[in-house]
């Protein structure tokens, strides 16, 4: 599946690989959404604390073997995120919620909650680090990197994770604020 939106400049791309389904999304410049994990707010999500930590780990080796800062876990995200992995989960596709969210969809009860970031994570091989996005990808197609791209980028603080499953398929959300992938912009930063 491939859609453009002109006008919001919403760009979707599906590659499907294997029993694995991901979906990435690119956006124009964003004002930063103020989204800051409160400790108060329960997660209404079925992620145990344990399942949390392995994402944030995740997340957070990729961030880290880039030099950006580590994310924090976003209560508001993961029961947004929770929300849209349901919801995909009822309707047995791929489809985003918005922007600065990553979709993953894959044989159900097959994989870790680390091999689904680890997913989007490979997509590092296509990327080139000093180039403004969407011109990030060694192949010319920002839909090969956009994953990775969401993960590493520079001002991205929070994250929230949700996880659903119909009767072949686990559903996998996780979204992001800031949003990356912001077109004309360095994913680290700088040059």
């Amino acid at each position: 599946m491939s859609k453009k939106i002109v006008g919001s400049l919403t760009l979707v791309s599906t590659l499907m690989v294997g029993m694995v389904m991901m979906v990435g999304m690119v956006t124009p410049a964003l004002a930063a959404s103020g989204d800051t994990p409160h400790p108060s707010v329960r997660s209404q999500t079925n992620l145990i604390p344990e399942s949390i930590s392995e994402i944030l780990a995740a997340h957070n080796r990729y961030r880290s073997a880039v030099g950006v800062r580590a994310l924090q876990w976003s209560n508001n995200l993961a029961i947004s995120a929770q929300r849209w992995a349901n919801h995909l989960a009822a309707i047995h596709q791929l489809v985003h919620s918005g922007p600065g969210e990553n979709l993953w969809m894959g044989t159900k009860g097959a994989y870790t909650d680390t091999q689904r970031v680890n997913a989007w994570g490979a997509e590092k091989r296509y990327f080139l680090p000093h180039r403004k996005f969407p011109n990030v990808s060694t192949t010319g197609r920002w839909q090969d990197v956009g994953h990775y791209t969401q993960i590493i980028w520079w001002n991205t603080t929070s994250v929230g994770c949700g996880r659903a499953s119909d009767n072949r398929f686990d559903y996998f959300v996780c979204q992001y604020r800031p949003v990356g992938n912001v077109i004309g912009q360095y994913p680290l930063g700088h040059p």
